[in-house]
């Protein structure tokens, strides 16, 4: 027996990127708190951040050092069995990690040779009758190294091999702790003058300490191309996979791979029509539960100046899952103001 309720998000975001000759310096940050009507829903009114800040420093003309931060604080989706039971409101968890690394190009064939360190805290949850639960032991450090290599085929094409490997250490549950393997290939495009972007496909390992869980493995895709049909109409599509920590009992990993396709067009240059498509799973290898999740949308952008746009939304939402108690369908309107400068 759901009900409608109503619900505000307020958003804001920075994008920078600097104009120097040599060197360079990008920074996207992103916020945003959505909050619903008095006596609704209060358990899910969520913070979100995230910010990433990328670097380059240019030894010199074929040689760089690459840096980055990231911070991210969001929450699980209110559904997820990763959750307890009578949440006063959902718990929220931290993603704090660094990139260092060096790129250098031989004429055509360039290298990348990346370390990354991340670390994921998990804050308590609150429950209704005023008892807080620690959620301390899924809290993990994450160590990569990360090579890869390109070469320029074409002014239009780089494709790219890269091989990650990674360890996630547990804190206070070392029978979680596992080790990635991942290998990719794809290409950088710049084709035609109309598609761009960068797609990737490959295959992901992850093994276990602990013996009973087991390995976590399948084709992953990552990436996003644009492509410019016409002056009117611009087609996107992006790919992501990954392995998450998970707390249901006999499994190891929430293996999730999602697939989206955008088409905006411009009816006239102030009004432009978007249309969105989305296909994901996720997989709770060494359990039965499974989650099948698809979302239709349909949207309009009216730009009332250079900087004030209006925008309309309508989407449904569909998950089918193994487990009862799991699945759901949703329908949300969204009506919004967008100021930029």
């Amino acid at each position: 027996g759901p009900s409608a309720a109503m619900s505000g998000v307020v958003m804001p975001e920075l994008q920078a990127v600097s104009d120097w000759d040599r060197h360079s310096l990008t920074a996207d940050i992103i916020g945003s708190w959505t909050q619903y009507g008095e006596n609704q829903v209060p358990s899910l009114n969520v913070p979100y951040f995230s910010s990433t800040v990328d670097g380059r420093v240019d030894v010199r003309r074929d040689t760089q050092i690459v840096v980055e931060n990231r911070y991210l604080l969001n929450t699980d989706n209110p559904g997820s069995p990763n959750l307890q039971a009578q949440l006063a409101r959902l718990p929220i968890n931290t993603d704090l990690g660094g990139t260092l690394g060096i790129a250098h190009e031989f004429n055509r064939l360039s290298f990348a040779l990346l370390g990354t360190f991340d670390t994921a805290q998990y804050d308590n949850s609150l429950l209704t009758n005023g008892q807080q639960v620690s959620n301390a032991a899924r809290n993990f450090n994450e160590t990569a190294g990360i090579l890869r290599l390109s070469y320029d085929l074409d002014p239009g094409l780089k494709p790219f091999i890269q091989v990650e490997h990674d360890q996630r250490t547990h804190q206070l549950d070392p029978q979680r702790n596992s080790t990635g393997t991942t290998v990719q290939v794809g290409g950088d495009v710049d084709l035609f003058g109309t598609l761009t972007g960068e797609m990737a496909g490959g295959w992901l390992v992850r093994s276990y300490d602990d013996p009973t869980l087991p390995n976590v493995s399948g084709f992953i895709a990552n990436g996003q191309l644009i492509w410019q049909a016409t002056p009117l109409t611009t087609a996107k599509l992006g790919a992501a996979s990954e392995v998450y920590e998970t707390t249901v009992v006999g499994a190891s990993g929430q293996f999730t791979r999602d697939l989206n396709l955008e088409v905006d067009h411009a009816f006239v240059p102030w009004i432009i029509g978007i249309l969105q498509a989305g296909y994901g799973t996720d997989n709770y290898v060494g359990s039965s539960l499974r989650d099948t999740r698809y979302f239709v949308s349909a949207g309009l952008t009216y730009k009332m100046t250079r900087e004030v746009q209006l925008r309309t939304q309508v989407r449904q939402d569909w998950q089918f899952a193994t487990q009862p108690g799991f699945g759901f369908t949703a329908t949300s309107a969204l009506v919004g103001m967008r100021l930029q400068r």
